[in-house]
């Protein structure tokens, strides 16, 4: 019975509201309007939603379209694929995932044009794709390699430790602002130090080229001392004969930590690989605050646009709901696969 009133409060805060937000986004609710059976029944509207995100209203594909060279380059990627399945260096689900992309992105570079019902939809998924790609592997390989520097007994070493954390416990407002501030353009440190080295700075978050990367930039150092101490853990848990029989071998500092620390920190890397993937989809403050999801949409990323759209004018929250449970299903097949893939490379000590 004590476990009641935390239960009533995860029932009523946490499980109603994602069941609520199912619901809603089968209909044209406003967050303007009242919210009841009633409302719910008159603007209810299937599944127009998704249709609307996921629909293309024209799709041309040209392809002949630099063919010369498009199709070489899909003939040794799949050459590849098939090789690798035959040797079974990769699994089934992974080689046909693949080849699946392989024909997309050949489709795509081959003249493939669509002009999707809602582009701002897509436009957003990609930056947010985009975000993902760079910010994931940065961080955790950044985060590896601190911890792997500050996982030793050395004088004031706590010292360094916490101030790689002290980001993490810095509220992400001010995180945002004052990596804003840093990168302007004509009074941010940032390009003044450039000037100083003779190097004309980027307009960095009024460029369309430079905004992203400089969203990734304060997003890696914002988080790299999370999962660096995630990496301290794991590393002080690896035993210590594991690297004397190394030594003994003849293994060098590299060939210890490639051979040794890499294979025995990939569950610790596993996890953070997850962790970091499900933060880096659901990333909103930084282009919020750093850009408002500009320059002409270059950082507009789902789960900004998911607010543009739910709690911006008109507030259309259906609209908004259907965009948060496709980045659920983004999310959760990413991570299924993950899960399912860690069989081939992660290694539990027993």
């Amino acid at each position: 019975m004590f476990l009641a009133p935390s239960l009533l409060g995860i029932l009523i805060f946490v499980v109603g509201p994602i069941l609520m937000s199912v619901v809603i986004s089968f209909t044209d609710w406003r967050l303007a309007s009242r919210l009841n059976v009633a409302s719910l029944r008159d603007n209810w509207v299937g599944f127009e939603n998704y249709v609307r995100l996921l629909s293309w209203d024209e799709a041309v594909w040209s392809p002949l379209r630099d063919l010369a060279w498009r199709l070489p380059l899909l003939v040794v990627t799949l050459g590849g694929l098939l090789l690798a399945l035959r040797r079974r260096a990769v699994s089934l689900i992974w080689g046909v995932g693949l080849m699946i992309l392989a024909v997309v992105l050949f489709g795509w570079f081959a003249g493939l044009e669509v002009d999707w019902s809602d582009r701002r939809f897509w436009q957003a998924t990609w930056n947010t794709l985009y975000f993902v790609g760079l910010s994931v592997p940065l961080t955790v390989a950044i985060s590896l390699l601190l911890a792997s520097a500050l996982n030793r007994s050395l004088r004031g070493i706590a010292f360094y430790r916490a101030a790689y954390f002290m980001p993490v416990i810095s509220g992400a407002v001010v995180v945002a602002l004052v990596w804003r501030w840093m990168f302007n353009p004509t009074i941010g440190p940032i390009n003044q130090f450039l000037g100083l080295l003779g190097v004309t700075g980027p307009g960095w978050l009024t460029s369309r080229e430079w905004a992203m990367p400089a969203l990734i930039i304060t997003d890696v150092w914002s988080n790299i001392g999370f999962y660096m101490v995630i990496f301290l853990a794991g590393l002080q848990g690896i035993p210590q004969h594991y690297y004397e029989a190394a030594e003994l071998d003849g293994a060098g500092k590299w060939q210890k930590f490639w051979s040794v620390t890499v294979p025995l920190l990939s569950a610790t890397t596993f996890l953070n690989l997850i962790l970091a993937l499900i933060a880096a989809f659901q990333v909103f403050t930084l282009p919020y605050i750093m850009t408002d999801g500009g320059p002409a949409g270059a950082t507009r990323v789902l789960v900004f646009y998911m607010y543009e759209r739910a709690f911006d004018t008109p507030f259309r929250m259906g609209y908004g709901s259907a965009i948060a449970w496709i980045l659920f299903l983004i999310i959760f097949a990413i991570t299924a696969l993950q899960w399912y893939a860690r069989r081939k490379w992660v290694i539990h000590e027993e």
